[in-house]
């Protein structure tokens, strides 16, 4: 999202300090979590990044996760519609799962436009 211009440098590292400090993460899934910063800490457009890991890591002492979706916006309306669809996909296409197995970015992103 910093490289195609979504969010400036700082969005990451308010980001990063809010994870630290203040946790503002969200479980959708299992093993998925949400993690953002605020609309004024650098967003410049919205959208999504997918992080997945080989393994959980433990956040906040209670939750694991080997997903994280980063989500930025500059507007505090204009993500819900995807937000909600990435709900959707979680929920209803056990989408953790389908995000585990993609080979490649290209399988992942025509198996979520697939169900969405």
């Amino acid at each position: 999202m910093l490289q195609s211009g979504v969010i400036e440098p700082r969005y990451v590292k308010i980001m990063l300090n809010k994870i630290a400090e203040e946790q503002p993460y969200i479980m959708l899934a299992d093993g998925v979590i949400i993690a953002h910063a605020g609309v004024d800490d650098g967003a410049l457009d919205t959208g999504m990044a997918l992080l997945r890991l080989p393994y959980k890591i433990a956040f906040a002492d209670y939750m694991q996760a080997d997903i994280i979706i980063v989500l930025a916006t500059h507007n505090p309306q204009k993500h819900l519609k995807a937000l909600a669809q990435l709900n959707e996909f979680l929920e209803f296409y056990d989408g953790g799962n389908v995000i585990r197995r993609a080979q490649d970015e290209s399988a992942l992103i025509n198996e979520i436009t697939r169900h969405i």
